[in-house]
């Protein structure tokens, strides 16, 4: 008997299949993963601006919104160096991302809308947060409920009748 080195032909062709049932199964997590951890930087940034909104409005007590009305910052007129790069590197839309100040039941509440524009091959898609209270942001199924691909919803909030922050 010949001392043989090396492998077999089925010996590879188990080995290879192992792998890619490995591959089969890691393969959607990770895709799964990386969509987790953009829904949670959209969450974070939207809770991040309605903390500057608060602390913006909280400086100036600007404009005080009646039960009528509201009061409304754009991200234009907001500190945005605490916010991070757009989960899918595109950029934050300044005329959809903003914080409406509204007084409801007593007290102000502050609802947020932050949309992302990005490309990908030539097609632009859009994806944020949907206009939310900003204390159901906190929330562990936010990630789920409030962040949104849905273009037609976009504009839904846009023009409502606020006073414009400075």
């Amino acid at each position: 008997m010949k001392n043989q080195k090396g492998f077999t032909l089925i010996e590879l062709i188990v080995t290879i299949a192992i792998i890619g049932l490995i591959m089969l199964v890691a393969t959607p997590n990770i895709a799964s993963m990386v969509d987790k951890n953009k829904r949670t930087a959209y969450i974070q940034d939207a809770q991040k601006l309605a903390k500057l909104a608060r602390y913006k409005f909280s400086q100036t007590r600007e404009g005080h919104p009646s039960s009528t009305d509201c009061l409304k910052y754009q991200i234009t007129d907001l500190d945005k160096t605490d916010l991070q790069s757009p989960p899918n590197e595109g950029k934050y839309l300044d005329n959809y991302s903003f914080v409406e100040i509204k007084y409801e039941d007593g007290q102000y509440k502050y609802y947020v809308q932050l949309l992302e524009e990005y490309s990908v091959n030539g097609t632009t898609y859009h994806r944020g947060v949907i206009l939310t209270e900003s204390n159901s942001l906190s929330k562990e199924t936010a990630k789920i409920n409030y962040v949104k691909a849905d273009q037609n919803s976009f504009s839904t909030y846009q023009n409502l009748n606020c006073i414009q922050g400075k």
